[in-house]
């Protein structure tokens, strides 16, 4: 009997893992988003993307999304309801929910996202820059959860978003970049706010300024 209840179990995980998405959670986090500018040959869009995979059930997940500035302060942008620092959706079962900033910013402003769902969804931020209304780069970047530490593959024209998810803490965070060989290339700190943001360069974290 024990060993029939064990393989019950183990097939009933097996089942579940197969049907959760890879990304979905309550608890959405996007370190990096532009909008606007004053240039028409130079301005930027953000787009988020909700999916609602609906892993245990057809339920509609209602999410808060709430945007913040390098300061920690809230940040208002205009998805098409008015500026506002948070937007509020409802993604439908097995549904998608688009929002695209009206790049209504004077000038060029970064910040970042956090998005609370009541049922796990999966998130996509894409920023775009466009020149008289084509776009000239996108790059979208899936939505990520909080770490301690992070690698990845780099040159030193690849950019480097840093948020901190503490509302009541500043915290420091090092950018070391390595050679190949794992060699040290520069390192510098970054001191951020309770709920405060940094993009940079890795030719920057090279120079350490």
């Amino acid at each position: 009997m024990a060993r029939q209840l064990l393989f019950v179990f183990l097939l009933a995980w097996a089942s579940f893992a197969q049907f959760q998405p890879e990304g979905t959670s309550v608890y959405l986090y996007f370190p990096q988003l532009a909008d606007g500018g004053s240039n028409a040959a130079d301005r930027w869009q953000t787009v988020l993307t909700f999916t609602n995979p609906s892993i245990l059930g057809d339920v509609a997940s209602q999410v808060v999304v709430d945007f913040f500035n390098d300061s920690g302060q809230p940040l208002s942008l205009d998805f098409g309801y008015g500026l506002s620092p948070r937007v509020t959706l409802t993604v439908p079962p097995n549904g998608i929910r688009v929002l695209r900033s009206r790049m209504s910013s004077s000038a060029t402003v970064i910040g970042w996202a956090t998005a609370r769902a009541s049922y796990p969804v999966q998130g996509m931020v894409s920023f775009r820059q466009l020149a008289q209304g084509k776009v000239r780069a996108d790059v979208a970047v899936p939505a990520t959860l909080p770490t301690g530490n992070f690698w990845s593959s780099a040159t030193g024209s690849t950019g480097v978003a840093i948020a901190n998810v503490y509302p009541n803490m500043t915290i420091s965070v090092s950018v070391i970049l390595r050679d190949a060989n794992g060699l040290s290339l520069g390192e510098r700190t970054v001191v951020l706010a309770p709920l405060g943001h940094r993009a940079t360069l890795g030719e920057e974290a090279q120079e350490g300024d």
